[in-house]
């Protein structure tokens, strides 16, 4: 378990470099989850949210990374999550109503139960760590699963999430969620499953050029 920071230069010339970052998580970190969000006003965080201390507890704490010119910046802690997790997804989606960025905790494992719940946070307001909200449930409880933002063709914004499992089981399912149904609580529904179930696997998405 590490509270360890590294920052990865790339190179077109060369493998890039990997350096360490002065400024570390408050506390060690295990199967926690991290995400870049865009504030606002246009600058660029780092968020480490939940997972598991040392001592094995679960948390829901929350913490931003501002990056200064030098590179190093420093970790501030926002506002907690309303429960705590671990082995879950977190990312970042932008909302067709308003243009802004928000982050979203999804599934996981608290220590006694699997997750289907799924929180949303705001971070407007900043003087006070932002706010999360509860939205609509995934339809099923997960861990290890895998969350990307995809933009359609219509421009909007929307969150996947892929594979996972329970217990010895590993899922195939993959959800879409629309951030703006259900009076802003958004909505799951269940799209093309992968062609093989997995869990502990990565997703991303990649815009290719015509």
């Amino acid at each position: 378990t590490m509270k360890s920071v590294r920052r990865y230069t790339p190179s077109l010339e060369g493998p890039g470099t990997w350096d360490a970052v002065s400024a570390s998580l408050s506390s060690e970190r295990k199967a926690l989850s991290v995400a870049a969000l865009t504030h606002v006003d246009g600058r660029d965080f780092f968020y480490a949210a939940g997972g598991r201390l040392s001592s094995n507890a679960f948390v829901n704490t929350v913490e931003r990374h501002e990056p200064t010119a030098s590179g190093e910046g420093e970790w501030t802690a926002v506002a907690s999550m309303q429960y705590v997790r671990s082995s879950f997804g977190l990312a970042a989606l932008t909302h067709a109503s308003d243009g802004r960025q928000y982050l979203y905790a999804i599934g996981g494992w608290d220590g006694s139960s699997f997750l289907d719940s799924v929180e949303r946070y705001d971070p407007s307001d900043l003087p006070s760590g932002g706010s999360w909200q509860t939205v609509a449930r995934l339809p099923q409880k997960t861990m290890n699963h895998a969350v990307a933002t995809l933009v359609h063709e219509d421009g909007k914004h929307y969150l996947y999430v892929a594979g996972g499992g329970v217990f010895s089981s590993y899922f195939k399912n993959v959800f879409r969620y629309e951030p703006t149904a259900n009076e802003g609580l958004g909505d799951w529904t269940t799209v093309a499953s992968l062609p093989v179930a997995r869990r502990y696997l990565s997703l991303a998405a990649l815009t290719v050029l015509d």
